[in-house]
């Protein structure tokens, strides 16, 4: 497809979640190029899309495209089973035939087994299975697993410099303070815990509330609970989401500002002197619009 010079409203969403990111503009009617149809593709400095809807409004259409996986979204497994592998294992096993490849020096080692899925479903169920982020290079065809991605820079959105509005979501629709977790043939996690059969964590409420886990994937104790602490950790803790209208600095200002520059997965402060909000979360979720920087908004949380 030749360049696109004419367009307006240039807009990429990202989501922490499975690294999924969508790209969106208009363009006018008169200048729309032959090749701007369903199903071509678009590449930008970082990513290569997908074009999935064209829409007509006024004088313009609009376009909406998602990250290109197609590959991993058309190679189907009837079974697919994995036990006691690394993510990288799992991975590569997932992606032969796809011409993907992937990076992981992550040594825990987890089972998996999926009937009738597509290997784009296998790597969304690496994610939760050795509770890890996802990075994808759709230009080079190539995934990367870490534990945590993003850092924690000492940034933040200040409403006395580049926060211009923020909103709070909180939820506790799905709360528990004590798990019971089971794997394999009624596998419990007294012999490593002590002789109870239970985790509690109290850190915000009190209140005994129990969640009951069964995952037969599991047949080792050990890891049965590590996982089953990581899951209550999440259980145990309201869900708050903040969602901040930005002024990103570091892309508007340049230079004068690089200190300000965030990613998806940092970690910043929000400090909003209308509502004394005062919390430091992740990005989850960023709408950038690459040539109106001071448009950009943020969704920071702790889900």
């Amino acid at each position: 497809m030749p360049p696109v010079t004419m367009y307006k409203d240039l807009k990429i969403e990202k989501v922490l979640n499975y690294d999924d990111k969508t790209l969106s503009f208009s363009i006018p009617i008169n200048a729309m190029p032959e090749q701007m149809i369903l199903e071509n593709y678009i590449q930008t400095q970082e990513d290569e899309y997908v074009i999935k809807q064209i829409n007509i409004s006024g004088n313009y259409y609009n376009i909406v495209a998602q990250l290109n996986i197609d590959e991993l979204e058309g190679t189907h497994w009837e079974t697919f089973t994995t036990t006691a592998q690394t993510v990288q294992q799992t991975a590569n096993l997932a992606l032969a035939g796809t011409g993907w490849t992937c990076v992981c020096d992550i040594s825990k080692k987890r089972s998996i087994k999926k009937t009738n899925v597509y290997t784009w479903d296998i790597l969304k169920q690496i994610v939760k299975t050795y509770r890890v982020e996802m990075l994808i290079d759709s230009l080079n065809k190539n995934i990367t697993f870490v534990e945590k991605r993003g850092e924690d820079k000492g940034v933040y959105f200040s409403s006395q410099l580049n926060l211009k509005s923020v909103g709070k979501q909180a939820q506790t629709t799905s709360f528990y303070t004590r798990i019971i977790p089971v794997g394999k043939d009624g596998l419990t996690i007294e012999s490593v815990n002590n002789g109870k059969k239970y985790l509690e964590n109290y850190t915000y409420s009190s209140k005994k509330k129990t969640y009951y886990w069964k995952d037969e994937r599991y047949t080792n104790a050990s890891n049965l609970k590590e996982d089953a602490e990581a899951k209550l950790a999440d259980l145990a803790t309201p869900r708050v989401s903040y969602i901040c209208d930005i002024i990103d600095l570091a892309k508007a200002k340049k230079n004068d500002y690089n200190f300000l520059e965030y990613g998806l997965g940092d970690t910043v402060t929000i400090i909003d002197s209308k509502t004394d909000i005062r919390v430091t979360q992740r990005i989850v979720k960023l709408t950038e619009y690459p040539e109106n920087p001071e448009q950009n908004q943020c969704e920071i949380s702790n889900i």
